[in-house]
């Protein structure tokens, strides 16, 4: 029970600090401490996890590569949505590898509600690499 408590503080505070709509940072906070319990990690390992994951999300919603449109737009949020969704999958999908059907799922659903754009997809080829360029530096 504390750690749950402790993780869904951690999650709150990752969530309000972010530049992501809550709504994908939410999910994948949250997809993330499920992921970590369903693995029977430490808590330690949780916490890096999690931080790792928001962390990935944060830096991938914030990348300005592409179109450059901004945050306010349709297109910006289709593209920090799409970032930050790759960033949190290809995190969690190195720390558990066993859990890739249930997470490539979870991304999908994720996809399903973001519109088929340039900007979808160029959020996507830089979330999986800022998320790459993350899993190489730890």
């Amino acid at each position: 029970m504390k750690q749950s408590r402790k993780l869904f503080a951690f999650a709150l505070l990752a969530c309000a600090c972010l530049g992501v709509r809550a709504d994908v940072t939410a999910q994948w906070t949250s997809i993330a401490i499920d992921a970590a319990r369903d693995a029977r990690v430490s808590n330690a390992a949780a916490e890096r996890g999690l931080a790792l994951v928001n962390e990935a999300m944060r830096a991938a919603a914030g990348a300005r590569d592409g179109n450059g449109n901004g945050n306010g737009s349709s297109a910006g949020h289709e593209r920090s949505d799409a970032a930050a969704a790759v960033a949190a999958f290809a995190v969690l999908e190195a720390l558990y590898p066993d859990q890739r059907d249930n997470l490539e799922a979870r991304l999908a659903v994720t996809f399903s509600r973001i519109p088929e754009t340039d900007a979808k997809a160029e959020g996507a080829a830089a979330g999986r690499r800022i998320a790459s360029e993350l899993l190489r530096a730890r």
